[in-house]
């Protein structure tokens, strides 16, 4: 019922834009006007005064002087000999971040060698080794290879190769040149309501070309996604977090979560994370899509201890049980499609979530265009 009213909305505002505003409570709704959005609150979930969106943290043939690791028959990790280091095979400029707890950075590159079609300029990432638990290591080291064996996944920023030596894995990715949705989100004006639903396509694209590889990614939100040019592709990045997804109900506790506050999806806390979790951030950036804030309030305990099931996660996982989102404020009553998805993908229990990116994708929000 609520689909069928979105082809009444969209037949008779053809130039609708979707503004970040107070003024959806006017009859003008083309004429409303994003304000640029604040910077500065970090956003954790409940109801009341809402925060305004800010940047999250989250919690083949091997080369001269380097030994190859393979797995699953993939040639993974590639080990720096003793008289090598990775300034022998790039040369590094600007550093792009700086992980404020020191494990790593990321900085933009040039091979010093190119061949077989490789492009010359690319990104890599330091992966600092010291402090990483075992399990979750061996973890994110299938991951890594599942990545660098799949080459078609158009969405998902593309993994080349992975060096390594004896303090840190170096991941050598393809360079994205149009920057990440939250800067989008952040200086944007006007967001037509097609673009919307590209930006939510790709995303639910991505996500869809991960998990079918058994993959999940753990930490989706508007920094973990940029744009490549030329026409401002989606690509899901920071793959940190990515771990195999198994399905095996028996499957034992993982002791930390991941993810970052706002966007972590409430059964991560007690229990583990799965495909629908990933979801669950798709929900939180449709809503800020269309209404520019996020869909929590300040009254949710703060996450200060990662450990799964415990006092703190108990806490803000009842308190994520008990939140109300309003659903009748803001830009929902003109977008009530866009609504019934948002609420599909942010449901608190995953037996009422949707379960797929593949479902998800053929919602009829998705499916229609403005005429």
């Amino acid at each position: 019922m609520l689909c069928k009213q979105t082809k009444h909305e969209e037949r008779n505002l053809p130039t609708l834009l979707v503004s970040h505003s107070s003024l959806w409570q006017t009859t003008k709704v083309k004429d409303c006007k994003r304000p640029v959005l604040d910077k500065a609150l970090p956003p954790r979930p409940c109801t009341g005064p809402k925060k305004r969106l800010q940047p999250m943290t989250a919690q083949g043939q091997s080369k001269p002087g380097i030994r190859t690791i393979d797995a699953q028959g993939v040639a993974a990790f590639r080990l720096l000999g003793e008289n090598k280091k990775i300034e022998d095979y790039f040369e590094f400029g600007e550093q792009i971040y700086v992980d404020s707890k020191g494990t790593g950075k990321v900085l933009n590159a040039k091979r010093k060698v190119v061949k077989n079609g490789e492009c010359q300029e690319c990104v890599v990432k330091v992966r600092v080794k010291k402090g990483l638990m075992r399990e979750e290591e061996a973890a994110w080291r299938t991951a890594m290879t599942c990545l660098l064996a799949s080459k078609c996944c158009p969405n998902v920023l593309q993994i080349q190769e992975i060096f390594e030596d004896e303090k840190a894995c170096y991941i050598v990715m393809a360079k994205c040149s149009g920057g990440e949705l939250f800067d989008f989100l952040l200086h944007e004006v006007d967001v037509p309501l097609e673009e919307c639903k590209r930006i939510i396509r790709e995303i639910l694209l991505s996500l869809k070309d991960l998990h079918s590889i058994g993959l999940i990614h753990r930490d989706v939100k508007p920094e973990n996604i940029m744009f490549d040019k030329p026409g401002k592709t989606l690509k899901l990045i920071d793959f940190d977090t990515c771990v195999p997804w198994n399905p095996n109900p028996r499957t034992n506790k993982p002791q930390r979560f991941h993810g970052t506050p706002g966007y972590i999806a409430p059964e991560v806390l007690v229990d583990r994370a799965s495909p629908q979790s990933d979801l669950f951030g798709v929900g939180v950036i449709i809503f800020v899509l269309m209404t520019g804030e996020m869909p929590w309030s300040q009254d949710l305990p703060k996450i200060h201890d990662p450990q799964v099931d415990g006092t703190n996660a108990r806490e803000v996982h009842e308190a994520l049980r008990n939140e109300r989102i309003p659903w009748n404020e803001s830009a929902w009553p003109y977008f009530p499609c866009a609504a019934h998805l948002c609420q599909q993908l942010m449901a608190f229990d995953p037996i009422d979530r949707m379960t797929s990116a593949t479902e998800a994708l053929n919602h009829p929000w998705l499916q229609t265009k403005m005429r």
